[in-house]
């Protein structure tokens, strides 16, 4: 163990200790105030209690004292101050949602909505503020609630997330210089402009628009000095609560850990990127800009036949790829949602809000046609084309030449019908093709390109599947497609998973949690996808998660709440990929397993819990 986890666990064990003796030395005193209260007799014990309160008062200064010693004395001022805010604002939520937890189990539904949503409420704007002022890892964090939409995590949560989708807090240009000029050189000798207003601000760091000497347009990824050592910091935090409090999700922190192993030197993240654009060569519509490495033409020929920088300008905190011109889906997004609430009368929080509360069936209702897309798609493309040719006609009218004019066209109407089929024919080709996944998956690395093309962006955090992980999620995508909860269970037994009482039901239901629609029985039944993993605890606990398959799965869900938004709520991950996993399973010479419809036995405690 290190000596910074050592120091964690010590500051957290006296720190409970702490607290345990400050709420014995509390009772105590309110013990003896009302024995004196009621008779003189009871004077002396009232006395002894007291003083047995003030030890254990003097024992809660001595434990808090002793875990600010022991973190202080093992770790550098600037990680200290970050424990100790996370020991002073975290902690108290994390205790708060524990004690309601323990006071509602076995209490129905409407009973633990009620005692939880005024925690939300009152805790979400704060942790939103939090991160705003901690950035790191607490901002990613941010960026997965948010990106997860509504039903995964408590709605007060996703809203408040919001504001981390896009950007976040950036560092002055003159820091960004000196970063760049120590790893690249002055920049006037590689680059004809650069912007100092940043075009992207993100967790770690922040992206830099520029344009290399021969005309080579860019964008330059700067990581922020201290982004990797808080990081460090806060996610060993993270993860000493998971310890001591919620074990369950313990695993998924540790593959978070694993993955954040190229975030902080990009360099690796280069190659990695590099490796994307191999794997997507063969899919047709979709790109992955170029870093500006060894490899690229620009550090071959340069201004005048001369190589730029020969080594590339990739460097551990700087990178430079292409620029790719367009909108991401979380700006894209936010337009959609301003112009149609701009139409209706109201603000755009005010639209979201009501498509929020919408059914499934009022978000299908919601969703236009097909068909109504593409006539809607081809009138505005004959209304541009008219619009252009009447303006060539009054400048030709009015200049008796030809001069340039400037092409305003604007980006089209985009097919959330297309967009749907893409991103799951893209993840079925990386999942069951390559065996390579992009791992950060929010709207914000998604972009709508304005040649109609989709990009793919931020290739930092990337998992590999070996070809057995590949035919066990193909097995268990054809499982809970086919609706064969026996053959979902048998799977995930396969892949690792362990519960408590190894109920088929339990796994059937995790097995649809990731990978079937929210919106059919096995969710539903269990209060949706909010409660679905609480209400499984209750009646058969996890004792071992899907290891290796954990990232893929998240995946699964961010995909299905993105287009749940988009009017798709019922979307189904295995419905969508099972064309890809039979492929698989084919190329590696894997028989196909024998499935057909068939339900696990229900628990006879179900009702009473849920």
């Amino acid at each position: 163990m290190a000596a910074g986890q050592l120091a964690l666990l010590v500051a957290c064990a006296a720190s409970a200790l702490g607290g345990l003796a400050l709420l014995v030395s509390a009772l105590v005193a309110f013990v003896a105030s009302l024995l004196m209260a009621l008779h003189s007799a009871f004077r002396f014990v009232a006395v002894v209690l007291m003083i047995v309160g003030g030890g254990a008062l003097a024992v809660s200064l001595f434990q808090g004292g002793l875990s600010a010693w022991t973190i202080r004395a093992t770790v550098r001022e600037e990680s200290f101050r970050r424990v100790a805010m996370f020991v002073w604002k975290a902690m108290p939520m994390i205790v708060h949602y524990k004690v309601v937890k323990m006071r509602t189990m076995g209490k129905s539904y409407d009973e633990v909505l009620k005692a939880s949503t005024p925690l939300h409420r009152f805790y979400a704007p704060r942790m939103r503020a939090f991160a705003q002022e901690m950035q790191g890892l607490y901002v990613k964090t941010a960026q997965m609630v948010a990106a997860s939409g509504h039903g995964v995590f408590p709605q007060e949560y996703v809203d408040e997330c919001q504001v981390f989708i896009e950007d976040c807090k950036p560092l002055p240009f003159g820091e960004i210089l000196d970063i760049v000029e120590r790893d690249l050189g002055p920049l006037d000798e590689i680059f004809e402009s650069f912007d100092e207003m940043p075009l992207h601000t993100a967790s770690i760091g922040q992206v830099h628009v520029a344009r290399l000497h021969g005309g080579v347009d860019v964008v330059v990824k700067v990581q922020h000095p201290t982004a990797e050592r808080n990081f460090r910091i806060d996610l060993e935090c993270f993860l000493m609560v998971a310890r001591l409090a919620f074990p369950e999700h313990l695993e998924q922190f540790e593959e978070v850990k694993r993955a954040f192993v190229t975030e902080f030197d990009y360099t690796k993240e280069a190659a990695l990127q590099r490796e994307a654009i191999a794997h997507c060569a063969t899919l047709e519509g979709v790109v992955v800009p170029q870093p500006i490495d060894h490899l690229h033409p620009a550090c071959r020929l340069g201004n005048g036949g001369k190589a730029i920088r020969p080594g590339g300008l990739c460097t551990k905190d700087v990178l430079v790829m292409e620029r790719l011109y367009g909108k991401s889906l979380a700006v894209w997004s936010n337009e959609v949602a301003e112009m149609f609430a701009f139409e209706q009368g109201i603000t755009k929080d005010e639209f979201l809000s009501k498509m929020k509360s919408m059914t499934p069936d009022e978000l299908e209702q919601q969703r236009p046609s097909r068909m109504g897309l593409w006539l809607y798609s081809a009138g505005l493309c004959a209304t541009q084309v008219a619009s252009a040719a009447v303006d060539m006609i009054s400048t030709l009218d009015s200049r008796h030449s030809l001069e340039p004019i400037e092409d305003d066209q604007s980006q089209g109407i985009i097919d959330i019908y297309d967009l749907r089929d893409k991103l799951f024919w893209i993840q079925g080709h990386m999942l069951f093709e390559c065996g390579f996944l992009n791992t950060d998956p929010h709207p914000g690395n998604i972009m709508f390109l304005d040649d109609g093309r989709l990009g793919l962006i931020d290739w930092g955090q990337v998992k590999r599947l070996s070809p057995a992980h590949q035919c066990l999620l193909a097995r268990l995508i054809l499982a809970v497609a086919d609706e064969d909860e026996v053959m979902a269970a048998r799977t995930l037994r396969e892949i690792g998973m362990r519960t408590v009482r190894d109920l088929d039901w339990t796994y059937s239901r995790y097995a649809h949690f990731y990978l079937g629609s929210w919106m059919d029985e096995p969710v539903q039944e269990l209060g949706g996808p909010l409660r679905l993993e609480e209400n499984c605890n209750r009646i058969d606990p996890i004792q071992e998660g899907i290891g290796e398959l954990i990232m893929p799965m998240r995946n699964q869900i961010f995909t299905r709440q993105g287009l749940a938004m988009l009017g798709f709520p019922r979307v189904s991950s295995a419905v969508m990929l099972r064309d890809a996993a039979v492929r698989c399973l084919q190329r590696l010479h894997k028989p196909l397993p024998r499935t057909r419809r068939r339900l696990a036995e229900v628990p006879a405690e179900l009702p009473r819990i849920v």
